[in-house]
């Protein structure tokens, strides 16, 4: 039985207990559902505060979060637009900030 998939704004609201840096992780995302004109407000201060997390036994960014409840990967660590892979949050493990 295939696992129901979780929207990016639920686990921003309500997190997954007792993964490591969920957090950490659900404060980024929520960072990037914020709507566009607040999200500048804060570049600065956020430009240093990466995420990753594994996918499919691979290492990926996190780069951003959309409307349909996915959150946006890219292979490269030093990318800021552009994504590889777009997933529901459920799929991804072992969240860091490095």
């Amino acid at each position: 039985m295939k696992k129901e998939n979780l929207n990016v704004d639920d686990f921003v609201s309500y997190g997954f207990k007792g993964v490591k840096n969920e957090k950490y992780a659900r404060w980024v995302i929520h960072h990037f559902r914020l709507k566009p004109i607040v999200r500048a407000a804060f570049t600065e201060i956020m430009s240093d505060k990466l995420l990753f997390c594994e996918y499919n036994g691979k290492k990926y960014k996190v780069i951003g979060a959309g409307w349909n409840g996915k959150i946006w990967l890219a292979k490269g660590c030093s990318r800021q637009q552009g994504y590889d892979e777009s997933v529901y949050i459920n799929e991804c493990i072992n969240w860091s900030e490095k």
